[in-house]
């Protein structure tokens, strides 16, 4: 099994606030979705989709598959992408997140080789910015699938905080000062949910596909 060579992108979400499908926006020609795959692509060999709408991937080289549990937001897409994944840690962000940091990638990558390799092995990498938690552009272990998936049938609260607060997992966060030092990009962070934060990244007119 690889360490880290997996990409899962969660495209199932309802897009309410966007009022179109987001994983089927095109801008300057290109869909969002595959700029975002094609990023992934220097760094992983896997790329898992976790889509609603599978047929409009037909004959995709890719890994097309559907939420098994339903309605549960986020959530059900992180299971069902650790659930194919052939890696020990899949790197998780959402297909409205356009922007690519390889460095951070890279700087995760090699944090998970250098605690495994002293016995300090965490379950989730992770950032914690300006306060605020980073869910996405992290890195999950695959072995989380059984306790996402007892989590999810068993509690209430279906966020990813009160899956990682409510179970004995081991978190490696970095925060704001090691993100500085190291140079990160904090525009990965960026995600795309309203018509307003589209016209804000791109400043001009998008279409759909």
């Amino acid at each position: 099994m690889d360490i880290s060579n997996t990409a899962i992108i969660l495209a199932g979400g309802r897009s309410l606030r966007m009022k179109f499908d987001k994983q089927f926006l095109v801008i300057d020609n290109e869909r969002l979705m595959y700029k975002v795959i094609k990023n992934l692509e220097r760094h992983f060999e896997e790329i898992i989709i976790v889509t609603n709408k599978p047929e409009q991937y037909e004959n995709s080289k890719y890994t097309i598959i559907c939420d098994d549990i339903k309605n549960v937001g986020p959530l059900g897409g992180i299971l069902a992408g650790l659930s194919k994944s052939k890696s020990k840690y899949s790197y998780i962000v959402a297909c409205d997140m356009p922007n690519i940091d390889n460095y951070y990638i890279n700087y995760l990558k090699n944090k998970i080789v250098e605690d495994l390799n002293t016995e300090r092995e965490y379950s989730v990498y992770i950032s914690n910015i300006k306060g605020r938690v980073q869910f996405f552009h992290g890195f999950y272990k695959t072995s989380l699938k059984d306790n996402l998936y007892e989590y999810i049938y068993n509690e209430k609260s279906k966020s990813i905080r009160s899956f990682l607060n409510s179970q004995d997992i081991k978190v490696n966060v970095i925060h704001d000062e090691e993100f500085k030092q190291e140079g990160f990009n904090e525009d990965i962070y960026i995600n795309l949910n309203t018509q307003e934060d589209l016209k804000k990244y791109i400043g001009k007119n998008y279409t759909l596909y």
